[in-house]
């Protein structure tokens, strides 16, 4: 199976992440028509699972939120110009496929709509890194000073021994210098015997941990009725089968047809899978 691919071109391509209303201004193209855009429209807002009523009043919004919202992605079809604009309405998401085609403008698909979550997850990540990394240095540093003073401590402790056991040697006997040479040396052979064991049991601790490590990961996806192939593409990014955004992979999968054939179900998907085994497991249906 052939990757797919997203025709476009430079010019087509410098438009993307502005506006739509700037886009549609800087190429030089007639603007969207108020009521055509919601007499398309309105048929996605009426169907099951739909995060919009069709009311004039969110037709207006949604109208506005198009225009101003961000174009992701734009490819070429022939003759046709094809725009993937996300627009927001408060936390609501809508993202929109329109098709201008000799001035004629046409929503051609509603590919999603979903909740914006709340946090900026990048952001929050970074931050959380960055705290860690501080928390991290803050206890190394706890830890490592008073390891450092109780060493020099026992150090010094041990020259003195040292010199205690010296002045006091020279006034013992041979026969407690032997009784005090055997004592030490029944010590040392626990000492030989529980290091070796422990490092059986370290070595064999870290046997399992490679053992596990090879392990390749199974992730498990459950399209239920109402879901869209963006819940699909998020997924797949959040778990890092994919590298590229979920948009993105959105716009491969309708490529490949994926957004008419598939059907509601588990998909079962492997670490390290290739893109194209990744469409073959979509493609192929669900497993239960």
């Amino acid at each position: 199976m052939q990757e797919a691919k997203i025709k476009s071109n430079p010019l087509i391509r410098s438009v993307v992440h502005t506006s739509f209303r700037k886009a549609v201004s800087d190429l030089g193209f007639a603007s969207i028509p108020k009521d055509l855009f919601q007499y398309e429209i309105a048929p996605y807002l009426r169907a099951a699972g739909s995060l919009f009523d069709d009311s004039q009043e969110t037709l207006d919004k949604l109208f506005h939120a198009v225009m101003r919202g961000e174009v992701i992605v734009t490819e070429t079809e022939d003759d046709t110009i094809v725009f993937y604009v996300r627009g927001s309405v408060t936390q609501r998401v809508i993202d929109v496929r329109l098709s201008c085609r000799h001035q004629q403008w046409h929503v051609k698909s509603v590919v999603s709509m979903y909740h914006r979550p709340l946090l900026r997850w990048n952001w929050f990540y970074r931050a959380a890194f960055a705290v860690s990394v501080v928390l991290a240095g803050v206890i190394g540093y706890a830890l490592h000073e008073p390891h450092a003073v109780v060493s020099a401590t026992s150090q010094g402790s041990s020259g003195q021994a040292a010199s205690v056991s010296t002045s006091l040697g020279q006034a013992k006997t041979t026969d407690g210098a032997s009784s005090n040479t055997t004592n030490s040396s029944v010590p040392s052979a626990g000492n030989a015997t529980s290091n070796s064991t422990g490092a059986s049991n370290s070595t064999s601790n870290t046997s399992g941990a490679t053992s596990k490590t090879h392990a390749p990961s199974s992730f498990t996806f459950t399209l239920k009725s109402g879901m869209s192939i963006h819940d699909l593409s998020m997924f797949l990014h959040a778990n890092h089968l994919i590298n590229e955004p979920a948009v993105q992979f959105d716009m491969v999968l309708m490529h490949a047809g994926v957004d008419k054939t598939i059907r509601p179900g588990s998909y079962t998907f492997k670490s390290g899978m290739t893109q194209s085994q990744l469409l073959q497991v979509i493609e192929k249906g669900p497993s239960k």
